[in-house]
């Protein structure tokens, strides 16, 4: 099957970069930006096209919607290449007025962005890949229980829209559900991968793990070349670096791959440098007028493209850009007050001052806004206190991962390297505010960090990886000092003499290479050993654990298999009534079975349905209560699935959404419950069909 996964990877990359580099490159965009910054084009076009599809009634599918994206891209390439013939735009120049442009170094940073992707893929096939049992294994923790779910119900239904997420579309559901209705949720995650599984019929799980793949090993190396590109245009030295610290963060990208997992925030995240590039761009210092009409449009596209992928890496992109905001301003009022030092400072105070008051009048009014509510008031409670939460952000390591000492050191060096070059100190402003929301979400409690962290759901991993994308810049200017530091007492020890190019870039190559040894080993627990060898092995095991089919899964091999013979001796279509906490929730998105259950939240709402609350408490009931039966009959269910029989599920209920006294009506159900025959059992899992009365 890894074939198959290699594959999918390989058409991922065709379906995410092809439309979008086409149209960037149409406008002669330098090669190095169109490649990082084509999936904001494509991902857009992919959200907004099933919006369209649904309002008018037509069904996507693979071909509906790549096809025409990249044949307007390559029409629209081919339009203006030959009938305007634009200029090669002077894009990328570097913030601070050094100069420097990408157009001039095409060869050198095409090198550098292969050697972000190439490290991208080995570190990516190495930590992720690495883990798998199969390449069709998939998490099994509460998010993905929306996520694959959403696949499935995707490709039935032909409606993959963001403005109408739902598990039970209207076109195809022949039963009423037991939540109805349909609400925004970002889908671009769910469209790359639907979008394989549906063009090369691999399995759901397969079709995620291929655009997860993608993202970690290609995407978000990339996206970062290019804001490291633009932050270091005037320092290539530091480039080199950004390409081994990438991926050197265990909380961003490889927490989000199994806490939740957060699927859509790892997509979002892993565009967001390109996003913070293309606002940096806009306002970058010597910048021509057609290059400013470019970002902008490039960051317009790119924002609405982390809106379809997870809005709150829009609030993350707001909060780093702030210092560097008040930069551009400090910078605008020096040169427009001719030099004299209290009109300077007048103009500062002012005009930073209103910026101030403007963001906080905004950050206010979101907050209270209507439609933020069910953002802003989700509550995590406080996972340390101060003290610990500061030590989790000097050394990256958290309740569940072990401590990055090495990379937090590097990054304190880089830190404060940047405070002391003008023109690099807002870097350093935009993290540590970062840092403090990360405290609040860890430590704070109530209004405080309700208002200050409730537009990321409170979740200080969210944050976490916001903090990433300014910590890479640093650790690789961190990384820079170490060389710079022994290029020097090289030199010393040679007496004297410009430092050669050989002796830099051998000392520069050396340290990355050293670094990663040390910050990526991959250890695993030895034998009697009280606790994980590393950051990356621990990892791993929390990884391998993940996503592993063996071991005691609620969804394992021996469930599967056994969903694999229901699905062969039930009729096609055929409404199963189930219990989700055992493990059957994911029968729908991951074996395709016409389960009546696919969320594990909800019940009890006044979003459900009556019919599921008769069936969830008084199922067992049927043969003696008409109206059991009258639920059952109006939903069309023919059968009942039990995959660990009476609710006993040893301890390991799945996650926390399993309460006794919402599932009686199926937990009580066993081989002497009238109305009730057995179809298949094996072990503690049981088929049932349910035989109703004539005058039941």
């Amino acid at each position: 099957m890894w074939d198959t996964f290699f594959l999918s990877v390989a058409v991922g990359v065709l379906f995410l970069y092809a439309p979008g580099y086409l149209c960037l490159r149409a406008f002669k965009l330098p090669h190095a930006v169109s490649v990082a910054c084509a999936p904001l084009v494509t991902i857009v076009a992919y959200s907004l096209l099933p919006i369209a599809y649904e309002r008018f009634g037509i069904a996507s599918s693979w071909e509906s919607v790549v096809l025409p994206v990249f044949g307007c891209s390559l029409l629209l390439f081919a339009l203006i290449r030959v009938l305007v013939r634009p200029q090669a735009a002077a894009f990328g120049a570097d913030p601070n007025g050094a100069g420097a442009r990408f157009e001039n170094t095409c060869v050198q940073d095409a090198r550098y962005l292969a050697l972000y992707a190439a490290l991208g893929i080995a570190v990516t096939s190495c930590v992720f890949m690495g883990t798998f049992d199969d390449a069709a294994s998939f998490v099994q923790e509460f998010d993905n229980v929306h996520h694959i779910n959403t696949i499935r119900a995707f490709l039935d239904s032909g409606i993959w829209s963001s403005m109408s997420s739902t598990l039970y579309p209207e076109n195809i559901t022949s039963f009423q559900p037991p939540f109805s209705g349909s609400a925004f949720y970002p889908s671009a995650w769910h469209c790359l991968a639907t979008l394989l599984v549906d063009a090369l019929g691999v399995p759901v799980a397969l079709g995620a793990n291929a655009v997860n793949f993608m993202l970690c090993a290609i995407v978000f190396p990339c996206s970062m070349f290019v804001l490291m590109r633009k932050l270091f245009a005037a320092r290539r030295e530091v480039l080199l670096f950004g390409a081994f610290t990438s991926l050197a963060f265990i909380a961003f990208p490889w927490k989000l791959l199994a806490w939740g997992p957060l699927l859509p925030n790892l997509t979002a995240f892993s565009l967001l440098p390109a996003v913070l590039f293309c606002f940096v761009s806009l306002f970058s210092i010597g910048t021509d007028r057609r290059a400013r009409i470019a970002s902008g449009c490039l960051f317009f596209t790119g924002s609405i493209a982390l809106v379809f992928s997870q809005p709150n890496a829009v609030f993350s992109a707001g909060v780093l850009l702030i210092p560097f905001c008040i930069d551009r301003i400090r910078s605008a009022c020096e040169v427009r007050a001719d030099g004299n030092r209290s009109h300077v400072l007048r103009c500062k105070a002012l005009f930073v001052g209103l910026f101030v008051i403007v963001v906080a009048a905004v950050w206010i009014g979101l907050f209270n806004a209507p439609f933020m509510s069910g953002v802003v008031s989700y509550v995590w409670k406080p996972l340390s206190d101060v003290p610990q939460a500061l030590a989790h952000v000097l050394l990256y390591s958290s309740k569940e991962t072990v401590a990055q000492a090495v990379l937090g050191m590097v990054v304190a060096v880089g830190f404060v390297r940047v405070l002391t070059i003008k023109g690099y100190r807002w870097i350093a402003a935009s993290y540590a505010i970062m840092c403090f929301l990360f405290v609040a979400a860890a430590s704070f409690g109530g209004l405080p960090k309700q208002l200050l962290t409730g537009f990321w759901y409170t979740d200080a991993l969210r944050i976490t990886a916001g903090m990433i994308m300014i910590g890479v810049p640093l650790a690789s200017v961190g990384l820079q000092v170490v060389a710079a530091t022994l290029i020097r007492g090289a030199q010393r020890v040679r007496k004297g003499g410009a430092p050669g190019k050989a002796l830099s870039v051998g000392m520069s190559v050396s340290v990355a290479v050293a670094f990663a040894a040390v910050n990526y080993y991959p250890g695993y627990l030895q034998e009697g050993e009280p606790g994980p060898t590393s950051a990356f092995s621990a990892s791993n095991n929390f990884l391998h654990v993940a996503y592993s089919l063996s071991g005691p899964k609620l969804y394992g091999v021996e469930e599967i298999a056994f969903i694999e013979k229901a699905k062969r001796v039930v009729p096609e279509g055929s409404l199963i009534l189930n219990e989700p906490n055992d493990g059957s929730v994911f029968a729908y998105g991951a074996n395709d079975v016409n389960v009546y259950e696919r969320y594990v939240s909800g019940w009890g709402g006044e979003t459900e349905s009556e019919e599921s609350k008769i069936i969830r408490r008084s199922l067992d009931v049927i043969a003696s209560d008409p109206s059991v039966a009258d639920a059952v009959r109006s939903l069309g269910a023919e059968y009942v699935l039990q995959l660990d029989q009476n609710g006993k599920h040893d301890g390991n209920h799945f996650l926390f959404s399993y309460e006794a006294n919402d599932w009686f009506g199926i937990d009580r159900i066993d081989d002497s419950t009238p109305g009730f025959e057995i179809v298949l059992a094996e072990g503690d899992m049981r088929l049932y069909r349910i035989v109703l009365s004539e005058d039941a």
